[in-house]
């Protein structure tokens, strides 16, 4: 009877465990676009992010070059906010890129990035988007 209970109560912790909000998330947007389109879910606007670009580039004589990003981040207010960065397109291996430490939203709710590659070399695979939530310092 006593293990039934405790394996019923550890079922219920783990199930417990696994609806808890997301802390991190990656999406990468292939092919040769006009824009690349990402959603960050911000549900505390008192935590901290850090964001990194990644993309890569299948032509050898283009490699590690640098890529301008045309960035518009729509706030769930619809707010905009534009800004222009650099990034190393790195080779067929792939390049990351830290983009933002402990940045913090103003807003909560789903916070839109669109980013623009005007100047893509050829070969260009397409970017992708990583994000992780924290609070504190680290």
């Amino acid at each position: 009877m006593i293990r039934i209970k405790l394996n019923s109560l550890f079922v219920l912790l783990l199930c417990l465990a696994s609806c808890s909000e997301p802390t991190h998330g990656e999406k990468f947007v292939k092919g040769d676009r006009l824009y690349y389109e990402y959603t960050i879910p911000v549900t505390d606007s008192l935590a901290y992010y850090d964001l990194s670009f990644y993309t890569r580039v299948d032509n050898f004589k283009a490699g590690n070059c640098p890529l301008g990003l045309d960035l518009r981040w729509t706030s769930p207010a619809d707010s905009l906010y534009y800004e222009k960065v650099w990034m190393r397109t790195g080779n067929t291996q792939g390049k990351v890129e830290l983009y933002r430490s402990g940045m913090r939203f103003p807003l909560n709710g789903d916070w839109t990035l669109r980013i623009k590659a005007p100047d893509k070399p050829e070969g260009f695979c397409g970017v992708g988007v990583i994000w992780e939530k924290y609070y504190g310092t680290r």
